[in-house]
């Protein structure tokens, strides 16, 4: 099985298939999607420690149920790369 956002083995590379990896934060978790350990802790991350663009995208991501832009959120914040010079008003 592999991760629903990267794509990457669950949990890690190292333990592949050892055990579970986490439940997506998205819409609580009742997808089912399974993630690797990196996706999951950028999950997790994100919302505490993600600029407000990221964060700003997966609140819009859970009002529209938009698994894709949750996604994209979360690959962003592991890559530091989203809109990182765009302000907020």
């Amino acid at each position: 099985m592999s991760c629903a956002i990267c794509e990457g083995p669950i949990p890690n590379a190292l333990e592949e298939g050892e055990y579970p990896g986490a439940l997506t934060k998205f819409l609580n978790g009742y997808n089912g999607y399974e993630l690797c350990s990196i996706c999951g802790d950028a999950e997790g991350m994100a919302w505490k420690f993600g600029n407000r663009n990221i964060k700003w995208h997966m609140i819009w991501s859970i009002e529209y149920q938009d698994w894709q832009a949750w996604k994209d959120a979360v690959l962003s914040h592991i890559n530091g790369k989203w809109f990182a010079n765009t302000k907020v008003e």
